[in-house]
């Protein structure tokens, strides 16, 4: 969801005060004619359905699929309740939100990096290699054993490519750059 509403941003309001974007497991760029699913895909669905107990179960399934090494308690605790949190006509209207992009999204001119968890089963590839066709500028970062949520649990192997995408974009002092990167290690990302 974060790439299309990221995507949506760009084709809006343009990249005049965007320094540059990762899109993580993003299909923001997959046309209609593109088939990115994985294997998992159909139990996404299960998070939509209007049967209580499946919604709730295809929840917890869906989050345990998220991460190629698995959540526990808090973590998994923590995840699951904010997906609970997220209403039905909203879930729902995620699957539903796509947007065929003009060909003019190409002459956004700033840095992209499409990560891609090669462990994701339930969307391919695919999509990163989409981005890549649709945006100048775009350095794919293909993780093999890494799920959907790359950066959850699997931090420490994307940490060094987004440091070396992000570094450059980054005007902060050295203390402000470690204490958001502290924070970052707290909040799991």
């Amino acid at each position: 969801m974060g790439g299309r509403v990221a995507a949506n941003y760009l084709h809006t309001h343009g990249a005049g005060r965007v320094g540059g974007v990762n899109f993580v497991s993003s299909t923001a760029f997959v046309n209609a004619t593109m088939n990115v699913r994985g294997p998992d895909a159909g139990m996404a669905q299960e998070t939509v359905s209007p049967v209580r107990e499946e919604f709730i179960r295809g929840t917890a399934r869906f989050i345990r699929s998220c991460t190629s090494v698995p959540m526990h308690g808090e973590e998994f605790e923590m995840m699951y309740g904010a997906a609970m949190a997220v209403p039905l006509p909203a879930r729902k209207g995620s699957f539903m939100w796509h947007v065929e992009y003009p060909e003019s999204m190409r002459d956004i001119d700033i840095p992209v990096l499409a990560t891609h968890g090669l462990g994701d089963r339930f969307c391919s590839s695919a999509a990163a290699h989409a981005i890549a066709a649709r945006l100048q500028r775009v350095a794919l970062s293909l993780i093999p054993e890494v799920g959907p949520h790359a950066i959850l649990g699997e931090c420490a192997k994307i940490q060094s490519r987004v440091e070396r995408f992000r570094g450059p974009l980054l005007r902060v002092e050295p203390n402000e750059c470690r204490e958001s990167a502290e924070w970052m290690k707290t909040k799991g990302l």
